[in-house]
């Protein structure tokens, strides 16, 4: 992400567009489980307002602990590329767990004719 505000809003818009098509689903598809996708869609806001809330990293060293500015900002960058790769992937494990539990909200027969519409 080219910076934080960018990512917030993508974060906004995946958590958004997931609970839409969880609410869609519970909406439109029959013998869908209406308890278990109310579940799913707070779990998205709460997830969406827990990951807002991990978006800032403080980096714990000052230029005065290294030599120069140069390896001061190449072990800034480092952090916040380190920070950044572990934040991506708890948000998109956590994601991926939400879309399993989504799928397993909708009836077996209903999974098989969207897999036959989608070849």
């Amino acid at each position: 992400m080219a910076n934080k505000r960018k990512l917030k809003k993508e974060i906004r818009y995946i958590c958004g567009d997931l609970a839409l098509e969880t609410i869609l689903t519970a909406e439109y598809i029959p013998g869908a489980n209406i308890s278990k996708l109310n579940e799913l869609v707070a779990k998205i806001a709460a997830l969406q307002e827990h990951a807002l809330k991990l978006t800032s990293f403080t980096f714990d060293k000052s230029p005065r602990e290294f030599e120069n500015r140069a390896e001061y900002r190449k072990a800034l960058a480092a952090y916040h590329m380190a920070a950044y790769t572990k934040f991506r992937e708890d948000f998109n494990n956590q994601m991926s767990e939400i879309v399993k539990e989504l799928n397993a909200a909708i009836p077996q027969e209903q999974r098989d004719m969207c897999k036959e519409l989608a070849k």
